[in-house]
């Protein structure tokens, strides 16, 4: 909200509704109105698996640049690229019949088993954007598993976990 109010100094916060369920926040001349949503908030600690058997540490950037430019090659598929996870390469590929194919090799740091598993390049990327780190730390179960993302270098006083799920192939 803060984003979309401006650069005021003082922003208003008042409570509406006889419930006091919506709240308004204005700023200059922009005002923006928001209601709680009642109901149960879903338990995200059931999709989270307790343990990883697999991980990659991987730069950052290099990784987000590679998915950008593949999911110019995606795009008609559910935006779906494919990490391949072997020999300590992460190999990065998507492939379309109109744009053709995509494919990028990076070095990352591989614990466990090799691994090839699809993700929509859009949410990855947007959540790669996020991490707080020069190099991210992604954790697996399997290709049909959620994965875990977060950075390797956490800012002290903050932790990020991302969870994405990936896509069928």
């Amino acid at each position: 909200m803060a984003r979309n109010l401006g650069s005021s100094d003082v922003v208003e916060v008042a409570a509406l509704g006889p419930a006091g369920n919506q709240l308004s926040f204005t700023a200059g001349s922009a005002s923006i109105i928001a209601r709680l949503v009642d109901g149960q908030y879903p338990n995200y600690g059931q999709v989270i698996p307790a343990q990883f058997d697999r991980s990659v540490t991987v730069n950052t950037p290099n990784l987000i640049g590679g998915l950008r430019r593949a999911a110019l090659v995606a795009g008609d598929r559910a935006n779906m690229v494919k990490l391949a996870v072997s020999n300590q390469q992460l190999i990065i590929t998507a492939s379309s019949d109109i744009a053709g194919n995509a494919y990028e090799e990076l070095e990352v740091e591989q614990t466990g088993e090799d691994l090839t598993i699809a993700f929509n390049a859009k949410y990855l990327s947007d959540i790669l954007g996020h991490v707080d780190s020069p190099q991210a730390v992604l954790e697996f179960l399997g290709p049909l598993s959620p994965a875990a993302i977060r950075p390797l270098e956490a800012v002290e006083g903050t932790s990020q976990l991302y969870v994405l799920m990936p896509l069928r192939q």
